[in-house]
């Protein structure tokens, strides 16, 4: 089975770099972009159509809104939303 092409978009670079590090050891999972704002979601999903995408949810730009616009882009895409907040 081909690997599946995995996109990562966080503004917080180790922390991207540690998620690809581990999916790409992991095996089965091809980098295909980062990015590290919420235009960078509409513009990968245009420009390289990933099986899937992890996204922060608190960084610049309306995410949600981006999120709206990848998924009509690249319908059959898969997002994987994530977020850390030291508030509850």
């Amino acid at each position: 089975m081909p690997d599946r092409s995995l996109a990562i978009v966080d503004d917080h670079p180790m922390l991207m770099e540690g998620i690809a590090a581990l999916l790409e050891r992991r095996g089965g999972f091809t980098i295909a972009a980062t990015g590290n704002v919420a235009d960078h979601i509409v513009s990968i999903a245009r420009s390289h159509h990933p099986d899937e995408m992890i996204v922060d949810l608190s960084m610049a730009g309306d995410v949600f809104q981006a999120i709206a616009d990848a998924l009509k882009i690249a319908p059959e895409m898969t997002i994987v939303v994530f977020t850390a907040s030291a508030h509850e």
